[in-house]
């Protein structure tokens, strides 16, 4: 994106809580990405102060860690934390990170979570992602038919992902449709 122009970078998208006190749909804007080898690499005030400023409700300003592997159990997520003080955790911001800080563009991190930190991911929900991070619906649901017990737990994480997408959609149409 930077080689066809872009002049800034955003990650944007749903991730895991870290923070026990965040609920499914609030909103992280990093102040910083930490990557899995501990390097914080800072995101761009000038876009925190816009983010902060533009959108209504509430926003939690912190860091965000970077996993190269998804953080699926409470107790990972609360080592994570401990370890990072992160409030959030997603798989793709330390790498949009890397790319600002080598292009020298400005860039922001921004995630609603989807999965707080009391929750396990289940398994059948993490077999149906493509390694790019699309839904596999045949691969979920052959997964879920081999752990049908999960079914409850799968359809909340449902659930809560859509209040994460409404939450970003929130700040999608109020802070970058804005100047």
């Amino acid at each position: 994106m930077v080689d066809s122009g872009a002049t800034g970078l955003v990650s944007f998208g749903i991730g895991g809580g870290l923070d026990p006190s965040l609920h499914p749909g609030s909103l992280v804007v990093a102040t910083m990405v930490i990557t899995p080898e501990g390097d914080k690499i800072r995101t761009d005030s000038a876009w925190q102060n816009h983010i902060q400023k533009l959108t209504p409700g509430p926003l939690v300003i912190a860091g965000i860690a970077g996993s190269d592997h998804a953080i699926t159990s409470p107790r990972a997520k609360s080592d994570l934390f401990a370890a990072t003080g992160a409030a959030a955790v997603d798989m793709e911001s330390h790498a949009v990170a890397r790319v600002a800080t080598k292009t020298g563009v400005p860039f922001l991190a921004l995630r609603a979570i989807a999965d707080p930190a009391c929750r396990t991911v289940p398994v059948s929900a993490m077999g149906g992602l493509s390694p790019d991070g699309h839904t596999r619906i045949l691969a979920a649901l052959g997964n879920l038919l081999l752990h049908p017990w999960e079914l409850p737990d799968l359809l909340r994480l449902a659930l809560d992902t859509q209040k994460g997408l409404r939450s970003l959609r929130r700040v999608a149409d109020s802070s970058f449709s804005s100047s």
